[in-house]
């Protein structure tokens, strides 16, 4: 009597896994060199790799591949001023990220974070304000209030504020940001100096001297 033994597979089958896990292995570095070459501003090097890398993960990975690459390819185009190609890309990420992560999870904060400030860019300070309270509201829940994240996100919260001309309501934010960015990161470091600038400016705009 024969006993029953776990299959291989067919070789049509075991071809199509090397296959896949061939075209996995080649993602990250695919990535890696478009992430490389958008922070060195080399951005038309830069598209075609994350695009390779995209349809790659379509193939053979799950939805946090995919969105982790739309994102960062979103980025791309909104520093390129594609602004409704990373739209897009973004709002497929989110939607990717809503079905399989925690609604509390930081990186679904990082897409609104984003989204905001895509409406930032186009100037549609109004539009980015619900999404940048999202974004706080999220990251501020999973990693607490004092956490050099969520003082990102209300420094980007602040400056929507201010870009609609709400300057006694942007002020709260930018100082709470500014106070968690310093205790973080020391007076030097650029974040602080960003913030501590636009602080500055608002005072500025409003007449008053910071004390």
């Amino acid at each position: 009597m024969q006993t029953e033994q776990p299959t291989n597979g067919s070789p049509g089958s075991t071809r199509q896994r090397k296959s896949q896990a061939a075209q996995r292995k080649r993602i990250h570095p695919l990535c890696r060199a478009a992430d490389e070459r958008r922070a060195q501003g080399r951005y038309a090097e830069a598209e075609p790799l994350y695009l390779c890398a995209l349809a790659l993960a379509e193939l053979v990975r799950g939805g946090e591949e995919v969105a982790v690459i739309c994102n960062n390819l979103a980025v791309l185009y909104k520093y390129t001023g594609r602004f409704d190609e990373a739209e897009r890309l973004y709002r497929r990420a989110l939607s990717l990220l809503e079905q399989s992560l925690a609604a509390d999870h930081p990186d679904i904060a990082t897409l609104y974070h984003n989204l905001g400030g895509l409406e930032h860019a186009r100037g549609r300070f109004a539009a980015g304000e619900p999404l940048a309270r999202r974004s706080v509201e999220i990251r501020e829940r999973a990693l607490g209030p004092d956490h050099p994240d969520v003082a990102a996100d209300i420094a980007a919260l602040a400056g929507i504020l201010d870009g609609q001309g709400r300057y006694d309501e942007s002020e709260p934010p930018y100082r709470r940001a500014l106070a968690i960015f310093e205790r973080e990161y020391g007076p030097a470091h650029p974040k602080v100096v960003t913030c501590r600038n636009n602080y500055e400016l608002l005072n500025a705009r409003n007449g008053t001297v910071d004390k």
